[in-house]
């Protein structure tokens, strides 16, 4: 399911695990690639870690959601590398909730958030070759980046 673009109109607040607070709007200006996940589905956790590796010098922000809590995500953490950060607990199920709407829950959900604050992916369910997805929506919206900011830099010197 492809969705449009639409406004993260709603401001999150949350926690990162490591206990930063942060807001879903301060992300503005990096593209978040966002998994919401279960300890309990974890096909793809390999291939999604070497997205993590290969965007680690990019604006690139991945965020791995669950409705779990914190205390019952630690076993999974203890035992699997999963290189997202993690979010659980309160804050990070308003963000679960909004995404997982219908009456079954459906995991994992890829989402990927532009620079400007607009889901431009989105994607249910266990997929094939989901990573390669992924990279080529990151690699579209880096590249548009890249050409934004030559226009902007050739414009500042015009204007010299």
């Amino acid at each position: 399911m492809h969705v449009s673009a639409q406004n993260m109109d709603q401001e999150f607040a949350f926690s990162y695990l490591e206990s930063k607070n942060n807001s879903i709007n301060e992300l503005k200006g990096n593209i978040v690639v966002i998994n919401i996940w279960s300890p309990k589905y974890l096909h793809e956790i390999n291939a999604l870690n070497k997205l993590v590796e290969k965007y680690k010098n990019n604006k690139v922000i991945f965020l791995a959601i669950t409705d779990e809590t914190y205390e019952s995500t630690i076993p999974f953490l203890e035992n699997e590398l999963f290189s997202y950060q993690y979010l659980a607990g309160d804050e990070a199920k308003k963000i679960f909730d909004k995404y997982q709407t219908s009456m079954f829950k459906t995991f994992p959900i890829h989402i990927i958030i532009n620079q400007e604050g607009k889901i431009v992916f989105k994607k249910k369910g266990t997929r094939r070759n989901i990573e390669k997805s992924l990279e080529k929506r990151i690699n579209t919206l880096l590249n548009q980046q890249q050409s934004n900011e030559r226009s902007i830099s050739k414009y500042q010197y015009c204007m010299k």
